[in-house]
């Protein structure tokens, strides 16, 4: 490009450029779209000032050493952050299966009412909990059910994969 700024012109030397661009992975991903925040629309809602706990962002963090009698086990720990008012809720896990979490889950929302969104990443154990609750919808009675979730129906919002700066409020907490 020098050359082109002195009067000089290389012939197909912009073909060049752009065929260097497109092979460097750099620089295409530094030139690429960006995509929009939609995580960030289904966060208004829960900046209004509403009852603790009603929109909820969730993440696991650990591994935890304690002991029971002479052996030592690994703990994980499930962090609730109510996203109006950055209140925190902590449970422990045993491990990081998906029964487990559905069980914290189920003392989270007997202490704390029902929860109308739950925000987190796209964890083994979340995306889990998420089809088994489905699973478990489609077998019961859909009239009895429509009535008991009319209030407390609980929706997970997932993360993008690859956006890891998308659950900053609840991962800061950790």
């Amino acid at each position: 490009m020098e050359l082109r700024t002195n009067g000089f012109w290389v012939i197909g030397g912009s073909k060049s450029i752009a065929k260097l661009i497109h092979s460097c992975v750099r620089c295409r991903k530094l030139r690429r779209q960006r995509k929009s925040n939609e995580w960030l629309s289904s966060l208004k809602s829960a900046l209004k000032p509403q009852l603790l706990f009603v929109y909820c962002g969730i993440d696991c963090f650990g591994p935890f050493l304690t002991k029971k009698a002479r052996k030592e086990q690994k703990r994980y720990g499930l962090i609730f952050t109510c996203l109006s008012s950055r209140a925190i809720h902590i449970e422990m896990l045993e491990d990081l299966s998906t029964d487990v979490f559905i069980n914290a889950l189920r003392c989270f929302i007997s202490l704390r009412r029902a929860v109308r969104q739950l925000h987190c990443d796209q964890g083994t154990n979340f995306v889990g909990a998420r089809n088994e609750l489905r699973e478990a919808l489609k077998q019961c009675d859909a009239k009895t059910l429509e009535v008991f979730l009319a209030e407390k129906q609980c929706e997970f919002v997932f993360n993008a994969p690859s956006a890891s700066h998308a659950g900053g409020v609840w991962e800061r907490q950790i």
